[in-house]
């Protein structure tokens, strides 16, 4: 792991990248283990992004996807 991935700039870009391998959505659980981050920081982590407009939730599927803005 880089310096960059450590912060909180670098966790968050990370999880754009690993939504968009998903074209179908992903949960919060499955991207929290593909970015080798607990559930909880990347739970706080795609809330923020969902904040922001760079990702969607929906709350049927329990499924995150890319936003708009990305």
């Amino acid at each position: 792991m880089t310096t960059d991935e450590t912060g909180t700039v670098g966790k968050a870009l990370k999880l754009p990248t690993l939504l968009g391998d998903h074209p179908h959505g992903a949960t919060a659980a499955q991207i929290a283990e593909q970015a080798h981050r607990p559930f909880s920081t990347a739970y706080r982590l795609l809330n923020t992004l969902v904040s922001a407009g760079f990702a969607t939730y929906d709350p049927q599927d329990r499924r995150y996807r890319l936003g708009l803005r990305v």
